[in-house]
């Protein structure tokens, strides 16, 4: 995993968690966390992640989860920056 991000010398890749699980891992735009896969209405702290641009539903962690991944491959600056230590 690790050589497929481009971290061939070793080293270990830290990313901000900040705006991870607000921030559409497909679109970029910030959304709302809402209760349930159906819900549009913000609840704070709600379990499940939606993006009003993509009128997509994810579950927040794995939003994060893909944010955190995919900061290496965005060749732009991100939400997320990451660096390596």
């Amino acid at each position: 995993m690790r050589r497929s991000m481009g971290h061939n010398y070793g080293g270990v890749w830290t990313v901000s968690p900040a705006w991870t699980s607000q921030t559409c891992h497909q679109c970029g735009e910030i959304g709302i966390r809402v209760s349930d896969e159906t819900a549009t209405s913000e609840m704070k702290r709600g379990e499940f992640f939606y993006c009003a641009e993509c009128d997509e539903h994810f579950h927040a962690d794995i939003n994060a989860s893909r944010n955190i991944i995919h900061v290496q491959q965005k060749k732009m600056s991100s939400a997320v920056p990451g660096r390596s230590a």
